[in-house]
């Protein structure tokens, strides 16, 4: 120790620049007189105060406790069902609401809901009788491998409906 010190003096005295020198740490060991998990902090210290917080105190807790289907009585069973109906209700206004919201923003074919309704009427009409409607996607059920098959296929459908059939001048 006493030589380091003389040697430090010895370059200071003998070096034109000063530097200074190195830093000594010194470590102080302090003891306390409490247990140690009192000391420690139980949550790291980057979290946030949601993620702290018990999930009751996150979700809304039910009114009731939960039963099984078979301990519901028939009274429990109707308010069920009406809730699910209520709910279903809301979402198809939100629904609706959100397809007006495009029809007035996007209006015309060029929207996804115009197309849909359009379509959905479209098998409305299908589904009365009289209807001459078809949709080509579900008829068109031919593989068009090669030419002979293809033209034989034609020929049964024309042998099978002679009243579709045009005449020739």
């Amino acid at each position: 120790q006493l030589m380091r010190k003389l040697f430090r003096q010895l370059d200071v005295l003998s070096s034109f620049h000063y530097v200074p020198p190195a830093p000594e740490l010194e470590v102080e060991v302090q003891k306390v007189d409490e247990k140690a998990f009192t000391v420690e902090e139980v949550t790291p210290s980057a979290t946030s105060e949601t993620a702290l917080l018990v999930p009751e105190e996150v979700y809304a807790s039910q009114r009731r406790q939960p039963k099984g289907d078979s301990e519901k009585t028939k009274e429990e069973r109707a308010t069920e069902r009406q809730m699910k109906k209520r709910i279903k209700r809301r979402q198809k206004r939100e629904k609706e609401a959100n397809q007006k919201m495009v029809e007035r923003l996007n209006p015309g074919k060029g929207n996804p809901y115009a197309k849909k309704k359009a379509l959905e009427e479209l098998e409305k009409a299908m589904g009365k009788e009289g209807s001459r409607v078809t949709r080509a996607k579900e008829t068109d059920t031919t593989s068009y491998g090669n030419s002979a098959k293809a033209f034989s296929q034609l020929e049964k459908r024309k042998s099978e409906d002679p009243k579709s059939r045009k005449r020739s001048k």
